[in-house]
C-alpha cells in the first residue's frame, strides 16, 4: 500500500480533517484483478464484447445484446 502522503497529497503537506478519520482506521485490503475480457476475438485486439453488447442494446437490438 502507498504511504498516506501518496494517496492524499505531497509528504510534507498537511492532512486535511476529513482524511483523518480514514487515515486513523488503518489500511484497507486491496485487490488487483486481471482485466480478461469474455470471448474477445484473439486476431481482433480491438473486439470487445462487452462494448459491442452495450452497443447493442442502446440500438434497441436487445436480443442481439443478449
Amino acid at each position: 500500500m502507498g504511504s498516506v502522503g501518496s494517496l492524499l497529497g505531497e509528504e510534507d503537506e498537511p492532512i486535511e480533517e476529513w482524511a483523518k478519520p480514514m487515515i486513523a482506521r488503518g489500511p484497507r485490503p486491496e485487490f488487483e484483478m486481471e482485466q480478461v475480457l469474455p470471448g474477445a476475438d484473439a486476431d481482433d485486439p480491438f473486439s470487445d464484447p462487452i462494448t459491442e453488447s452495450n452497443d447493442r442494446k442502446d440500438s434497441g437490438d436487445s436480443k442481439g445484446a443478449y
